[in-house]
Order: C-alpha cells, then structure tokens, then sequence
C-alpha cells in the first residue's frame, strides 16, 4: 500500500538496475512487511504505519530534478562493460538485513550484559 492505496502492477514491479525492485520500493517500509523479509530475520512484525506520497519538489525543494517515471536500464552497462548481476535484489536484501539484524542484537547483548557504574 502506498498512502492507503494499492500499488500497481507496473509500479510494484520496478526494477533497479534491470533486477527485481527499484530504490523507492526498497526504502518503503511496506514493502518489507509484504515480502517478509523484516519478519523473517528478526522475527517480528513491523507496526501498522501508513506511507504517504510526497512530491519530489515539497520534499527536496525546487530545483531537485527527478523524473518518477524513469525505468533503470543496465543495457548499457552490460554493453560497455560486460557486466551482468549475479544476485537479486531479493537475495541481497535479506542477506544483508541477516547480518544487519545479527550485528545489533549482538551488539545489545553486550551493552545489556556490562554492568552498571554506580
């Protein structure tokens, strides 16, 4: 959902770079929960919280110029470089949100296991 409405096909389906998800998607709290991704390495479930949609304009101000309809293209990189992707988005998301998640709770056992200075 995106301000409380479906996000369409198309759209749900941006790509980055020619792979599954674009950056916006990515950074949408929303998406998270509906991939499962958050819930599946930490175990919980992210809280109700609506998005809004905000123009570029009124969130950056004027004269940020950004085309919402730009479709990512790794064409011409692949032409130029030869390069291709070998991990998903997907892939890459949950493999770092793993180490991400393990880190911090490792790094909260021990600031919680230090003890106090009275």
């Amino acid at each position: 959902m995106l301000a409380t409405r479906p996000i369409p096909e198309m759209e749900r389906l941006s790509t980055l770079y020619n792979v599954d998800v674009g950056l916006y998607m990515l950074a949408n709290k929303g998406l998270l929960e509906e991939i499962g991704v958050y819930s599946k390495v930490s175990g919980e479930q992210l809280p109700e919280t609506p998005t809004i949609d905000v123009s570029s304009k009124e969130f950056y101000g004027e004269g940020y110029d950004d085309n919402d309809q730009r479709i990512p293209d790794m064409t011409i990189i692949n032409k130029q470089l030869g390069w291709n992707l070998k991990t998903s988005v997907w892939d890459l998301l949950e493999s770092t949100m793993t180490y991400q998640h393990r880190t911090y709770a490792e790094a909260v056992k021990k600031v919680i296991a230090k003890p106090v200075a009275s």
